[in-house]
C-alpha cells in the first residue's frame, strides 16, 4: 500500500478509535456499570490508562499523518491496548460489577476490536517515514498544555462517577 495512503488509513482508524473509547466515560450514556466496589486508587489508575489511550489516540492520528518519527510503533502499541482492554472486558477478566454491560457498551467494544486489528496489519506491513518530522514541531505548547487540562478533567470526572460519586 502506498505510504501516504496507509498513513491516512492508520489516521482515520486511530481518530475513530479515540472517539470510540471517549464514549465510554464512566458516568456517561453508554459506560453506567457500577464500578463502587472497586479501590479508588485501583480506578483512578485504569482511568489514567484509559484516557491515555483516547486522548493519545487523538494525538497519533495527527503524528502518523504527519510523518512523525516512530509514530508508527506506537500506533502498534495503541492497536495492542486496545485489543487487550476490550477483550479483557468483554470476556469478564476486570473485577465483575452489580450491573450488566449494556448493548451499547458491548457493541463500542466490539466496533473498537474492529478498529485495531486493522491497525496492527498496517503498522505490521512497516511505514516509511518519509518526512521524519520531530514531534516538537507537530504540536504547539498551547495545545499541549489543553490536553493536559483535559486529560485531568476527565479522569476526575470518570473516577467520581465511577465510585458513584
Amino acid at each position: 500500500m502506498d505510504p501516504r495512503r496507509q498513513r491516512w488509513t492508520l489516521g482515520v482508524l486511530l481518530l475513530f478509535s479515540g472517539l470510540a473509547l471517549s464514549s465510554l466515560v464512566p458516568g456517561g450514556p453508554i459506560e453506567n456499570r457500577d464500578f463502587s466496589h472497586i479501590a479508588p486508587g485501583l480506578l483512578l489508575l485504569f482511568n489514567v490508562l484509559l484516557t491515555a489511550l483516547g486522548l493519545g489516540s487523538l494525538l497519533l492520528s495527527v503524528m502518523i499523518l504527519r510523518g512523525v518519527a516512530r509514530a508508527p510503533i506506537l500506533v502498534f502499541g495503541a492497536a495492542v491496548a486496545y485489543l487487550v482492554v476490550y477483550t479483557a472486558d468483554l470476556l469478564g477478566w476486570f473485577p465483575p460489577t452489580p450491573s450488566p454491560m449494556s448493548r451499547g457498551l458491548v457493541a463500542i467494544e466490539m466496533l473498537g476490536i474492529a478498529l485495531a486489528i486493522p491497525m496492527l496489519w498496517l503498522t505490521a506491513q512497516g511505514l516509511e517515514d518519509e518526512a521524519r518530522v520531530p514531534l516538537s514541531v507537530v504540536f504547539h505548547p498551547a495545545v499541549v498544555t489543553a490536553l493536559g487540562v483535559l486529560a485531568m478533567s476527565v479522569i476526575l470526572f470518570s473516577t467520581l462517577a465511577a465510585m458513584g460519586r
